[in-house]
Protein backbone atom coordinates (compact mmCIF):
# COMPACT_ATOMS: atom_id res chain seq x y z
CA UNK A 1 0.00 0.00 0.00
CA UNK A 2 1.36 3.22 -0.90
CA UNK A 3 1.25 6.18 1.83
CA UNK A 4 0.16 9.76 1.35
CA UNK A 5 1.17 12.36 3.85
CA UNK A 6 -1.54 14.86 4.31
CA UNK A 7 -0.73 18.36 5.90
CA UNK A 8 -4.16 20.17 6.77
CA UNK A 9 -4.97 22.45 9.62
CA UNK A 10 -8.36 21.38 10.54
CA UNK A 11 -9.85 18.11 11.26
CA UNK A 12 -12.51 16.65 13.66
CA UNK A 13 -13.34 17.34 15.66
CA UNK A 14 -13.76 20.52 14.16
CA UNK A 15 -16.87 20.86 12.26
CA UNK A 16 -15.62 22.60 9.54
CA UNK A 17 -15.94 22.00 5.94
CA UNK A 18 -12.15 22.70 5.88
CA UNK A 19 -12.08 19.45 8.27
CA UNK A 20 -14.54 17.59 6.62
CA UNK A 21 -12.72 17.51 3.01
CA UNK A 22 -9.32 16.16 4.83
CA UNK A 23 -11.46 13.46 6.98
CA UNK A 24 -13.17 12.19 3.74
CA UNK A 25 -9.83 11.16 2.49
CA UNK A 26 -8.91 9.65 5.92
CA UNK A 27 -11.76 7.76 6.03
CA UNK A 28 -11.88 6.15 2.06
CA UNK A 29 -8.75 6.91 0.55
CA UNK A 30 -6.84 3.01 1.76
CA UNK A 31 -9.90 1.53 -0.74
CA UNK A 32 -8.16 2.90 -3.22
CA UNK A 33 -4.84 1.37 -2.40
CA UNK A 34 -3.28 4.35 -0.48
CA UNK A 35 -2.48 4.89 3.17
CA UNK A 36 -3.40 8.45 4.42
CA UNK A 37 -1.13 9.59 6.76
CA UNK A 38 -2.59 12.79 8.16
CA UNK A 39 -0.71 15.64 10.14
CA UNK A 40 -3.08 18.01 11.24
CA UNK A 41 -3.53 20.21 14.46
CA UNK A 42 -5.82 18.80 17.76
CA UNK A 43 -8.99 20.42 18.51
CA UNK A 44 -11.63 20.65 21.20
CA UNK A 45 -14.79 18.81 20.76
CA UNK A 46 -18.13 21.32 21.06
CA UNK A 47 -16.23 24.48 20.09
CA UNK A 48 -19.45 27.03 20.01
CA UNK A 49 -17.15 30.31 19.24
CA UNK A 50 -13.90 31.75 17.75
CA UNK A 51 -12.33 32.39 20.80
CA UNK A 52 -12.64 28.59 21.40
CA UNK A 53 -10.60 27.85 18.89
CA UNK A 54 -7.04 29.21 21.07
CA UNK A 55 -7.83 27.34 24.25
CA UNK A 56 -5.55 25.41 24.10
CA UNK A 57 -4.74 24.55 27.57
CA UNK A 58 -6.92 21.69 27.91
CA UNK A 59 -6.30 20.09 24.96
CA UNK A 60 -3.52 16.91 24.80
CA UNK A 61 -1.46 15.43 21.38
CA UNK A 62 -3.19 12.46 19.85
CA UNK A 63 -1.49 10.00 17.60
CA UNK A 64 -3.82 6.52 15.93
CA UNK A 65 -1.69 4.78 13.62
CA UNK A 66 -3.79 1.54 12.34
CA UNK A 67 -3.17 -0.53 9.10
CA UNK A 68 -4.22 1.39 6.88
CA UNK A 69 -4.92 5.00 7.99
CA UNK A 70 -2.94 7.50 10.27
CA UNK A 71 -3.70 10.48 11.95
CA UNK A 72 -1.15 13.08 14.38
CA UNK A 73 -3.17 15.29 16.21
CA UNK A 74 -0.83 18.07 17.15
CA UNK A 75 -0.83 20.96 19.63
CA UNK A 76 0.49 24.17 18.08
CA UNK A 77 3.52 26.13 19.00
CA UNK A 78 2.86 28.62 22.21
CA UNK A 79 2.32 32.23 21.10
CA UNK A 80 1.58 35.40 22.99
CA UNK A 81 -1.17 35.95 20.26
CA UNK A 82 -3.09 32.28 21.53
CA UNK A 83 -2.17 33.14 25.35
CA UNK A 84 -3.82 36.81 25.08
CA UNK A 85 -6.58 35.65 23.27
CA UNK A 86 -7.18 32.60 25.69
CA UNK A 87 -6.94 34.54 28.99
CA UNK A 88 -8.97 38.00 27.77
CA UNK A 89 -11.23 37.31 25.09
CA UNK A 90 -11.28 38.43 21.43
CA UNK A 91 -12.16 42.30 22.25
CA UNK A 92 -9.22 43.01 24.93
CA UNK A 93 -5.48 43.91 23.89
CA UNK A 94 -6.67 43.54 20.15
CA UNK A 95 -3.69 45.92 18.95
CA UNK A 96 -0.79 44.08 20.72
CA UNK A 97 -2.46 40.82 19.55
CA UNK A 98 -2.18 42.21 16.03
CA UNK A 99 1.28 43.05 16.15
CA UNK A 100 2.48 39.76 17.12
CA UNK A 101 0.19 38.35 14.22
CA UNK A 102 1.96 40.74 11.97
CA UNK A 103 5.31 39.71 13.19
CA UNK A 104 4.43 36.21 12.09
CA UNK A 105 2.99 36.51 9.02
CA UNK A 106 6.01 38.62 7.66
CA UNK A 107 8.73 36.80 8.91
CA UNK A 108 7.37 33.52 8.15
CA UNK A 109 7.12 35.16 3.97
CA UNK A 110 11.18 34.95 4.43
CA UNK A 111 11.25 31.74 6.40
CA UNK A 112 8.78 29.04 6.57
CA UNK A 113 10.49 27.70 9.96
CA UNK A 114 8.85 31.14 11.95
CA UNK A 115 5.39 30.34 10.12
CA UNK A 116 2.64 29.85 13.14
CA UNK A 117 2.49 26.65 11.81
CA UNK A 118 6.06 25.51 11.67
CA UNK A 119 4.75 22.75 15.04
CA UNK A 120 3.47 20.89 11.65
CA UNK A 121 6.75 20.91 9.88
CA UNK A 122 8.81 20.14 12.80
CA UNK A 123 6.60 17.12 13.64
CA UNK A 124 6.52 16.20 9.44
CA UNK A 125 10.45 16.43 9.16
CA UNK A 126 10.91 14.38 12.03
CA UNK A 127 7.98 11.65 10.54
CA UNK A 128 9.33 11.21 7.34
CA UNK A 129 13.47 11.08 8.90
CA UNK A 130 11.68 7.41 10.23
CA UNK A 131 9.05 6.87 7.86
CA UNK A 132 9.00 6.86 3.84
CA UNK A 133 5.84 8.70 2.09
CA UNK A 134 5.41 7.95 -1.40
CA UNK A 135 3.55 11.34 -1.95
CA UNK A 136 2.56 14.46 0.02
CA UNK A 137 -1.22 16.34 -0.35
CA UNK A 138 -1.62 19.75 1.16
CA UNK A 139 -4.77 21.58 1.83
CA UNK A 140 -5.02 25.38 1.89
CA UNK A 141 -5.83 27.77 3.13
CA UNK A 142 -4.12 27.82 5.53
CA UNK A 143 -1.21 28.41 1.97
CA UNK A 144 1.82 28.45 4.38
CA UNK A 145 0.73 24.52 4.14
CA UNK A 146 1.73 24.40 0.44
CA UNK A 147 5.23 26.06 1.61
CA UNK A 148 5.95 23.48 4.05
CA UNK A 149 4.78 20.90 1.53
CA UNK A 150 7.25 22.48 -0.80
CA UNK A 151 10.06 22.63 1.57
CA UNK A 152 9.35 18.61 2.66
CA UNK A 153 9.08 17.50 -0.66
CA UNK A 154 12.88 19.19 -1.84
CA UNK A 155 14.45 17.51 1.17
CA UNK A 156 12.93 14.18 1.10
CA UNK A 157 12.15 13.99 -3.17
CA UNK A 158 8.39 13.52 -2.78
CA UNK A 159 6.30 14.38 -4.97
CA UNK A 160 3.43 17.10 -4.02
CA UNK A 161 -0.28 18.25 -4.72
CA UNK A 162 -1.66 21.41 -3.43
CA UNK A 163 -5.37 21.07 -2.50
CA UNK A 164 -7.00 25.02 -2.88
CA UNK A 165 -9.76 25.00 -1.02
CA UNK A 166 -10.31 28.45 -2.00
CA UNK A 167 -7.73 30.82 -4.33
CA UNK A 168 -5.36 32.02 -2.65
CA UNK A 169 -5.54 35.76 -3.95
CA UNK A 170 -9.09 35.87 -3.89
CA UNK A 171 -11.21 34.08 -1.28
CA UNK A 172 -14.65 34.51 0.78
CA UNK A 173 -12.45 36.34 3.44
CA UNK A 174 -10.80 38.86 2.09
CA UNK A 175 -13.90 41.22 2.07
CA UNK A 176 -13.69 40.61 5.99
CA UNK A 177 -9.71 42.09 6.09
CA UNK A 178 -9.19 45.67 6.69
CA UNK A 179 -7.28 47.75 4.78
CA UNK A 180 -3.79 46.66 6.65
CA UNK A 181 -4.68 43.38 6.67
CA UNK A 182 -5.53 43.57 2.88
CA UNK A 183 -1.92 44.96 2.10
CA UNK A 184 -0.47 42.37 3.78
CA UNK A 185 -2.40 39.52 2.01
CA UNK A 186 -1.75 40.79 -0.90
CA UNK A 187 2.08 41.22 0.32
CA UNK A 188 2.26 37.40 1.00
CA UNK A 189 0.17 36.01 -2.13
CA UNK A 190 2.64 37.69 -4.37
CA UNK A 191 4.93 34.18 -4.09
CA UNK A 192 2.14 31.73 -4.88
CA UNK A 193 4.06 30.81 -8.10
CA UNK A 194 7.08 31.07 -6.69
CA UNK A 195 5.70 28.69 -3.73
CA UNK A 196 3.64 26.10 -6.04
CA UNK A 197 6.90 25.99 -8.36
CA UNK A 198 7.57 22.19 -7.32
CA UNK A 199 4.07 21.18 -7.34
CA UNK A 200 3.14 18.36 -9.49
CA UNK A 201 -0.04 19.55 -10.04
CA UNK A 202 -3.28 21.10 -7.96
CA UNK A 203 -6.75 20.07 -6.97
CA UNK A 204 -10.16 22.42 -6.33
CA UNK A 205 -13.32 22.06 -6.01
CA UNK A 206 -14.96 23.48 -8.86
CA UNK A 207 -14.14 23.92 -12.72
CA UNK A 208 -13.94 27.79 -12.78
CA UNK A 209 -11.37 27.40 -9.97
CA UNK A 210 -9.46 25.11 -11.88
CA UNK A 211 -9.29 27.22 -15.13
CA UNK A 212 -8.35 30.62 -12.97
CA UNK A 213 -5.47 28.97 -10.97
CA UNK A 214 -3.87 26.99 -13.64
CA UNK A 215 -3.57 30.67 -15.08
CA UNK A 216 -2.14 32.03 -12.34
CA UNK A 217 0.70 29.38 -11.37
CA UNK A 218 0.85 27.36 -14.59
CA UNK A 219 0.27 23.96 -12.80
CA UNK A 220 -2.18 21.69 -14.50
CA UNK A 221 -5.69 21.23 -12.28
CA UNK A 222 -7.86 18.36 -11.78
CA UNK A 223 -11.59 18.36 -9.89
CA UNK A 224 -11.99 16.88 -7.01
CA UNK A 225 -15.24 18.34 -5.06
CA UNK A 226 -16.39 18.77 -1.82
CA UNK A 227 -19.35 16.45 -1.83
CA UNK A 228 -20.73 15.28 1.43
CA UNK A 229 -21.36 11.39 2.74
CA UNK A 230 -24.31 10.47 1.02
CA UNK A 231 -25.06 7.72 3.95
CA UNK A 232 -24.81 10.97 6.65
CA UNK A 233 -28.64 11.84 4.50
CA UNK A 234 -31.24 10.92 7.15
CA UNK A 235 -33.65 8.24 6.41
CA UNK A 236 -36.66 9.63 8.62
CA UNK A 237 -37.62 13.29 9.10
CA UNK A 238 -40.37 15.38 9.60
CA UNK A 239 -41.53 19.14 9.23
CA UNK A 240 -43.74 21.16 11.55
CA UNK A 241 -46.32 22.19 8.81
CA UNK A 242 -47.46 24.95 11.28
CA UNK A 243 -44.54 26.92 10.60
CA UNK A 244 -42.43 27.85 7.45
CA UNK A 245 -38.58 27.45 8.10
CA UNK A 246 -35.83 28.49 6.18
CA UNK A 247 -32.15 27.48 7.29
CA UNK A 248 -28.89 28.38 6.96
CA UNK A 249 -25.78 26.32 7.80
CA UNK A 250 -21.88 27.97 7.15
CA UNK A 251 -19.88 31.47 7.87
CA UNK A 252 -21.38 34.76 6.79
CA UNK A 253 -18.70 36.68 5.23
CA UNK A 254 -18.83 40.80 4.66
CA UNK A 255 -20.31 40.43 1.45
CA UNK A 256 -23.31 42.26 -0.21
CA UNK A 257 -25.58 39.56 -0.05
CA UNK A 258 -26.37 40.52 3.60
CA UNK A 259 -28.75 44.02 3.40
CA UNK A 260 -29.77 42.16 0.03
CA UNK A 261 -31.33 39.86 1.83
CA UNK A 262 -32.42 41.32 4.78
CA UNK A 263 -34.09 43.94 2.44
CA UNK A 264 -36.01 41.29 0.44
CA UNK A 265 -36.99 39.13 3.42
CA UNK A 266 -38.36 42.67 5.18
CA UNK A 267 -40.19 43.10 1.96
CA UNK A 268 -41.49 39.49 1.76
CA UNK A 269 -42.75 39.79 5.08
CA UNK A 270 -44.79 43.33 4.30
CA UNK A 271 -46.28 41.08 1.55
CA UNK A 272 -47.83 38.34 3.97
CA UNK A 273 -48.77 40.67 6.47
CA UNK A 274 -50.24 39.37 9.35
CA UNK A 275 -48.77 35.73 9.11
CA UNK A 276 -45.36 36.64 10.35
CA UNK A 277 -45.84 34.32 13.00
CA UNK A 278 -45.74 31.58 10.59
CA UNK A 279 -42.14 32.32 9.63
CA UNK A 280 -38.92 30.71 11.52
CA UNK A 281 -35.14 31.25 10.13
CA UNK A 282 -32.60 28.91 11.42
CA UNK A 283 -28.45 29.62 11.67
CA UNK A 284 -26.73 26.72 12.29
CA UNK A 285 -22.88 27.50 13.41
CA UNK A 286 -22.32 30.95 12.11
CA UNK A 287 -20.67 32.14 15.18
CA UNK A 288 -17.53 29.24 15.10
CA UNK A 289 -16.10 31.46 12.13
CA UNK A 290 -17.21 34.91 13.80
CA UNK A 291 -16.24 37.90 11.23
CA UNK A 292 -17.18 41.46 10.40
CA UNK A 293 -19.99 40.37 8.14
CA UNK A 294 -21.18 38.02 11.41
CA UNK A 295 -21.23 41.33 13.58
CA UNK A 296 -23.04 43.32 11.00
CA UNK A 297 -25.70 40.25 10.07
CA UNK A 298 -26.24 39.55 14.11
CA UNK A 299 -27.28 43.04 14.56
CA UNK A 300 -29.70 43.53 11.46
CA UNK A 301 -31.13 40.28 11.76
CA UNK A 302 -32.19 40.49 15.23
CA UNK A 303 -34.50 43.17 14.31
CA UNK A 304 -36.84 41.22 12.39
CA UNK A 305 -40.31 40.55 13.54
CA UNK A 306 -40.23 36.79 13.19
CA UNK A 307 -38.67 34.09 15.39
CA UNK A 308 -35.21 33.47 14.60
CA UNK A 309 -32.72 30.62 16.09
CA UNK A 310 -28.79 31.05 16.54
CA UNK A 311 -27.95 26.84 17.04
CA UNK A 312 -24.28 25.93 17.85
CA UNK A 313 -21.65 24.27 15.74
CA UNK A 314 -22.25 20.06 15.57
CA UNK A 315 -21.41 17.51 13.89
CA UNK A 316 -22.47 17.54 10.36
CA UNK A 317 -24.84 14.52 10.54
CA UNK A 318 -27.19 16.37 12.98
CA UNK A 319 -26.76 19.40 10.58
CA UNK A 320 -28.25 17.72 7.81
CA UNK A 321 -30.93 16.37 9.91
CA UNK A 322 -32.05 19.99 10.76
CA UNK A 323 -32.11 20.92 7.31
CA UNK A 324 -33.77 17.95 6.09
CA UNK A 325 -36.52 19.42 8.54
CA UNK A 326 -36.47 23.27 6.91
CA UNK A 327 -38.68 24.13 3.85
CA UNK A 328 -36.54 26.14 1.82
CA UNK A 329 -32.52 26.91 2.66
CA UNK A 330 -30.11 29.16 2.18
CA UNK A 331 -26.90 29.89 0.16
CA UNK A 332 -25.13 33.19 0.60
CA UNK A 333 -22.67 34.03 -2.06
CA UNK A 334 -20.51 36.38 -1.95
CA UNK A 335 -19.88 37.14 -5.82
CA UNK A 336 -21.44 34.96 -7.68
CA UNK A 337 -21.98 31.13 -8.04
CA UNK A 338 -20.99 31.31 -11.53
CA UNK A 339 -17.29 32.06 -10.39
CA UNK A 340 -16.74 28.74 -9.15
CA UNK A 341 -17.75 29.17 -5.36
CA UNK A 342 -19.83 25.75 -4.56
CA UNK A 343 -20.09 25.82 -1.05
CA UNK A 344 -20.09 22.48 0.85
CA UNK A 345 -23.86 23.60 2.22
CA UNK A 346 -24.92 23.59 -1.66
CA UNK A 347 -24.00 20.20 -1.98
CA UNK A 348 -26.10 19.27 1.38
CA UNK A 349 -28.96 21.57 -0.07
CA UNK A 350 -28.97 19.40 -3.18
CA UNK A 351 -28.44 16.22 -2.22
CA UNK A 352 -31.27 16.43 0.63
CA UNK A 353 -32.89 17.70 -2.45
CA UNK A 354 -34.42 21.20 -0.76
CA UNK A 355 -35.21 24.30 -2.36
CA UNK A 356 -32.14 26.42 -2.73
CA UNK A 357 -32.63 30.19 -2.71
CA UNK A 358 -28.95 31.47 -3.81
CA UNK A 359 -28.24 35.50 -3.03
CA UNK A 360 -25.72 36.36 -4.90
CA UNK A 361 -24.17 39.88 -4.42
CA UNK A 362 -22.98 40.18 -8.17
CA UNK A 363 -24.95 39.61 -10.96
CA UNK A 364 -24.07 36.54 -13.40
CA UNK A 365 -22.07 36.70 -16.27
CA UNK A 366 -23.44 33.11 -17.02
CA UNK A 367 -25.26 29.75 -16.10
CA UNK A 368 -23.57 27.57 -13.75
CA UNK A 369 -23.78 24.06 -13.49
CA UNK A 370 -26.11 23.67 -10.93
CA UNK A 371 -28.86 26.21 -12.45
CA UNK A 372 -31.52 23.79 -13.00
CA UNK A 373 -31.78 23.21 -9.10
CA UNK A 374 -31.58 26.18 -7.79
CA UNK A 375 -33.21 30.01 -7.99
CA UNK A 376 -30.95 32.68 -8.25
CA UNK A 377 -31.36 36.04 -6.92
CA UNK A 378 -29.11 39.12 -7.25
CA UNK A 379 -31.82 42.30 -6.46
CA UNK A 380 -34.35 42.82 -3.27
CA UNK A 381 -37.30 42.45 -5.80
CA UNK A 382 -35.92 38.63 -7.06
CA UNK A 383 -35.34 37.77 -3.48
CA UNK A 384 -38.81 39.05 -2.31
CA UNK A 385 -40.72 37.31 -5.48
CA UNK A 386 -38.66 33.70 -4.57
CA UNK A 387 -39.57 33.58 -0.93
CA UNK A 388 -43.42 34.63 -1.35
CA UNK A 389 -43.28 31.75 -4.78
CA UNK A 390 -42.29 29.36 -2.04
CA UNK A 391 -44.52 30.37 0.99
CA UNK A 392 -47.59 30.38 -1.55
CA UNK A 393 -46.81 26.77 -2.61
CA UNK A 394 -46.16 25.67 0.99
CA UNK A 395 -49.47 27.87 2.30
CA UNK A 396 -51.33 25.90 -0.52
CA UNK A 397 -50.31 22.11 0.74
CA UNK A 398 -47.65 21.49 -2.55
CA UNK A 399 -44.58 19.62 -1.44
CA UNK A 400 -41.35 22.03 -1.93
CA UNK A 401 -39.17 19.67 -3.14
CA UNK A 402 -35.98 20.24 -5.57
CA UNK A 403 -35.79 17.59 -8.34
CA UNK A 404 -31.96 16.70 -8.55
CA UNK A 405 -31.65 13.32 -10.52
CA UNK A 406 -30.25 10.55 -8.55
CA UNK A 407 -27.36 10.06 -11.01
CA UNK A 408 -26.14 13.78 -10.05
CA UNK A 409 -26.54 13.21 -6.28
CA UNK A 410 -24.50 10.19 -7.26
CA UNK A 411 -21.25 12.69 -8.10
CA UNK A 412 -21.33 14.37 -4.81
CA UNK A 413 -20.81 11.17 -2.25
CA UNK A 414 -17.47 11.76 -1.20
CA UNK A 415 -16.07 8.31 -1.68
CA UNK A 416 -16.52 8.89 -5.51
CA UNK A 417 -15.29 11.89 -5.13
CA UNK A 418 -12.40 10.01 -3.01
CA UNK A 419 -11.81 7.98 -5.72
CA UNK A 420 -10.98 10.64 -8.25
CA UNK A 421 -8.63 11.74 -5.95
CA UNK A 422 -7.06 8.57 -6.04
CA UNK A 423 -6.62 8.25 -9.51
CA UNK A 424 -4.86 11.81 -9.44
CA UNK A 425 -2.29 10.27 -6.96
CA UNK A 426 -1.89 7.43 -9.53
CA UNK A 427 -1.44 9.84 -12.54
CA UNK A 428 1.38 11.65 -10.35
CA UNK A 429 3.34 8.60 -9.51
CA UNK A 430 3.00 7.16 -12.75
CA UNK A 431 4.82 10.32 -14.21
CA UNK A 432 7.45 10.54 -11.27
CA UNK A 433 8.65 7.08 -11.41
Amino acid sequence: MRKVLILCYDFPPLTTVAAQRPWSWYEHLYTHGYKPVVICRQWQENMVNQQDKFKLSELEEKHVVLENKEVHKLLPSPSKRNAIIEKHGMNRRVFERKLFTFYHRIVSNYTIKKSEYAFMLKYSEEYLKINKADLILATGSPFDLFRIAGYLSEKFNIPWIADYRDEWKFNNSFSDLNWFNRLIFRYLSVNERKSLSGAACFTTVSPPLINRISKGIGKKGFLVRNGLDINDLPTNTSKNNSEFKISYSGTIYNSGYIDLFISGFLDFLKEINDEKSQIKLQFIGIELNFTKGTEKFLKLIKTLPVQVDFLNPMPHKEVLKILAESHICLNLVPGNIANGIYTVKLYDYLALKKPVLNIESEKPVEKHEFFDYTKDCHTVIQIKNALLSFYTDWKNGEALVNKVPDGVLMEFDRKYQCAKLAGVLDTVLNQTQ
